[in-house]
């Protein structure tokens, strides 16, 4: 990895955290995502050497800083959660109907894969491009769909990195009955539902249907730290939440 241009100190913190997660089956994992993220599969392998290394770096100290807490599972259930809604937001901007087509949520009747023709309003609703549009406030629609993209493939490197620091806590996994994916995609149900609420476009609900608020409970059980959030939600209200999204 090039740690051009940090501080020494920055540089030592950075491959201190990076070389002694590498040496683990967590870091080996981790190092696998990094390279599909940053080199081989997304866009962001376009991107220039430092950069890369600044956002890889930054994550590996927060990791290695993170397991030797006190409380640690909290903390990292809380971090988990933020990385999940910050890419939820981003990524209901940006995608488009024939990239959700390739996705785990492709039959998802609420996330529509449209609001990229409305980005421009959504955008006063995110923090984060609401700040990059003030400070561009020409930049075409084109080109805040591709930012948004690009952002919300940094945070997805981060939600799919706290996703497998799950191990490091003994998290039990059940097969076929994982609650990654299902709180991923209820965070994107919920984050599209506030945008259309925002800029006056029609919700995917039916006026008496809550279910976009049920989604957004999801969060609740992840970062109260339930063992099984989605067994938690589907005894909740009662209902599969594949069968509700």
């Amino acid at each position: 990895m090039a740690w051009k241009r940090l501080s020494w100190w920055q540089r030592f913190r950075t491959e201190r955290a990076y070389n002694k997660l590498r040496a683990t089956p967590l870091g080996k994992d981790l190092e696998d995502l990094t390279v599909r993220i940053f080199h081989t599969e997304s866009k962001l392998r376009f991107w220039d050497e430092e950069s890369k290394a600044q956002h890889i770096g930054a994550f590996y100290e927060k990791v290695f800083s993170l397991l030797n807490q006190d409380n640690a599972h909290v903390k990292f259930r809380e971090e988990l959660a933020s990385a999940v809604i910050a890419y939820a937001q981003l990524q209901v901007l940006c995608l488009k109907p024939e990239e959700k087509a390739d996705l785990f949520y492709a039959d998802a009747k609420y996330v529509s894969g449209e609001l990229f023709r409305h980005i421009r309003a959504c955008c006063a609703h995110n923090e984060d491009m609401g700040k990059l549009l003030w400070e561009v406030p020409d930049m075409s629609d084109e080109d805040l769909v591709a930012v948004a993209n690009t952002r919300s493939l940094v945070w997805m490197y981060q939600a799919y990195g706290w996703n497998l620091v799950r191990s490091a806590f003994h998290e039990r996994v059940v097969p076929g009955k994982d609650w990654f994916n299902p709180f991923v995609l209820s965070m994107m149900i919920f984050a599209e539902d506030r945008y259309r609420a925002d800029v006056g476009l029609p919700s995917l609900f039916a006026a008496d249907d809550f279910g976009a608020i049920e989604h957004s409970t999801f969060m609740n059980l992840v970062v109260n730290c339930a063992e099984h959030p989605l067994y938690e939600w589907e005894k909740n209200y009662r209902k599969k939440h594949a069968e509700s999204v």
